[in-house]
């Protein structure tokens, strides 16, 4: 079975937040599906076919409880982990085969579970502000002006979740490599290649 992890934080406070963008697209992939998450104390899930998408309720820095749990329940044969990024401009998608965490807290749970860093992860790009102060920016929310790129460059990452699960991750970063989108407001559209960047 696969799993597909998407990263956030539990709780109305964090909608639209930038660290919830994982969240946000597991939601829209299973309203697209009519699907309604099954609970349990330390995660939610769907299963779309042959595959289970999952929010943590550990919130963010716990996100590798989440994962360790999942996997004494079902039997993972792979997973991959949709994430936010702040060193990627807003509206781009990037795909890694493994990789350091980058600071990223739930990217390090996620690794402290695994026992490695050798696991693949498709990161939503959320812009950088520039500043030291990253914990407050990645829990602020996004305008509105940027909520209507992340919708838009949601649709792609849909796309490339329902590519891995009924393919495999080589035909999802093919598919990538591509389609070549990204939605920032300091480029136009089809500069950025989101092909996976070892």
């Amino acid at each position: 079975m696969k799993l597909i992890i998407c990263l956030g934080n539990i709780g109305k406070k964090y909608t639209n937040t930038r660290h919830n963008v994982g969240f946000e697209i597991a939601n829209q992939f299973a309203s697209k599906h009519e699907l309604k998450f099954k609970k349990r104390i330390k995660y939610e899930f769907i299963e779309y076919h042959n595959c289970l998408i999952v929010k943590p309720k550990t919130y963010m820095n716990l996100s590798g409880d989440a994962l360790t749990s999942i996997r004494t329940s079902f039997n993972i044969d792979e997973f991959i982990v949709l994430v936010d990024d702040i060193n990627l401009p807003l509206g781009s998608v990037r795909i890694r085969k493994s990789g350091s965490a980058g600071g990223h807290n739930g990217l390090k749970s996620i690794q402290t579970s695994k026992g490695s860093n050798d696991y693949p992860r498709i990161r939503v790009g959320v812009d950088n502000p520039g500043s030291n102060d990253l914990k407050d920016y990645v829990l602020s929310k996004f305008s509105s002006d940027e909520l209507k790129i992340v919708a838009k460059i949601s649709l792609d990452v849909l796309d490339l979740l329902e590519m891995y699960i009924d393919n495999d991750y080589q035909t999802m970063v093919d598919f990538s490599s591509r389609n070549k989108l990204t939605y920032s407001d300091t480029q136009k559209s089809g500069s950025i290649s989101p092909q996976e960047d070892n």
